[in-house]
């Protein structure tokens, strides 16, 4: 009877470690599936804002661009003042 029991103690745990084992693919397929979802997303998400980046480099650049011309016409427009204004003009009508 004592050798029954010994040996009913030592099965239940291994029946309770292959019971676990069997079990344990599923249970870390779910973390690893939330893990790839969750990655793909974020992957979504950073391709997203690299291209917003990119769009707003190019709008950047061209404003960039439009604010250098209207500084040089800013420029001549003062130069051409000066001028038209100066005292040195020997034209100027006095």
């Amino acid at each position: 009877m004592q050798a029954h029991r010994l040996l009913k103690q030592t099965e239940d745990p291994e029946k309770e470690k292959h019971m676990l084992e069997a079990g344990l693919p599923k249970t870390q397929l779910k973390p690893v599936t939330l893990g790839f979802q969750e990655n793909n997303g974020r992957q979504a998400e950073i391709e997203k804002l690299k291209s917003e980046l990119k769009r707003v480099t190019e709008e950047k650049l061209q404003l960039e661009e439009k604010l250098n011309k209207s500084e040089r016409q800013m420029e001549t427009l003062r130069e051409t003042h000066l001028m038209c204004t100066s005292p040195d003009r020997g034209d100027v009508k006095r």
